[in-house]
């Protein structure tokens, strides 16, 4: 009896929700409601807070708002097209293979115009804004052929003292560059359409690439493949 007592015990400790009673058949199994994590706090961007200002920083946290605390808020002014655009990326999603920032283009007024999403691996940065154009049917048809605007990313060994060079494929890692990834933004519903989370780009057979900030243009490669770019930043 005693025996049968001590597995029954670790019985129970093992379903802590079910009742001895409901055990022995004496009344419904009663079973209680799972304990869940908390979710995380929806992220609220305050706009007005929001560098506005035109970001010559060529430091691997350069977009970077705040702190870098909590629901990270990363930013920059897309001021190379004739109706200069704040763009807001805010971290608040983990995915089975990395991480996707909610994209937010933000007028003057404090409006937001469009909205979309940016995915790439969990050890990447954003570092600036890019555009990019392919005839590549690795994109859906409504971003091919024409300029759209895209994300780069940097790498954790980003140093300053090197520009950066776009890229959609594979570190070169040769010394002279820092290779920054590439990944376009999928606006609003187009996420489906796309057919990975990130590296969408890198069975592309030939992409472009060109700043969309105007304060890295002389700072990046715009071409894959092209040679030189200044060993020295041009902006402090």
């Amino acid at each position: 009896m005693e025996e049968f007592a001590h597995h029954l015990r670790r019985l129970l400790a093992l379903l802590p929700a079910i009742s001895l009673s409901a055990l022995v058949g004496c009344r419904p199994v009663a079973v209680t409601a799972p304990v869940l994590p908390t979710p995380p706090a929806v992220v609220t961007v305050d706009f007005d807070n929001v560098n506005w200002s035109v970001q010559k920083s060529l430091s691997r946290a350069r977009m970077l708002q705040g702190d870098g605390t909590i629901g990270e808020i990363f930013a920059a002014v897309w001021d190379t097209r004739s109706d200069p655009t704040l763009v807001v990326l805010r971290n608040n999603m983990a995915t089975l293979s990395g991480q996707a920032f909610t994209v937010d283009m933000v007028d003057r007024t404090g409006k937001i115009v469009r909205t979309g999403r940016v995915d790439c691996d969990a050890s990447l940065f954003p570092y600036c804004l890019v555009e990019i154009r392919t005839d590549s049917d690795v994109l859906p048809a409504a971003y091919r052929n024409h300029w759209t605007l895209g994300v780069a990313f940097s790498l954790p060994g980003f140093r300053d003292t090197r520009g950066a060079r776009f890229i959609a494929d594979s570190e070169h890692d040769d010394g002279k560059f820092n290779d920054v990834f590439v990944e376009p933004i999928k606006w609003g519903k187009d996420y489906n359409d796309f057919s990975y989370g990130y590296g969408n780009l890198m069975e592309a057979e030939h992409v472009d690439f060109r700043p969309a900030e105007t304060a890295i243009k002389d700072w990046t490669v715009g071409k894959q493949g092209a040679p030189e770019i200044p060993t020295q930043p041009t902006h402090p």
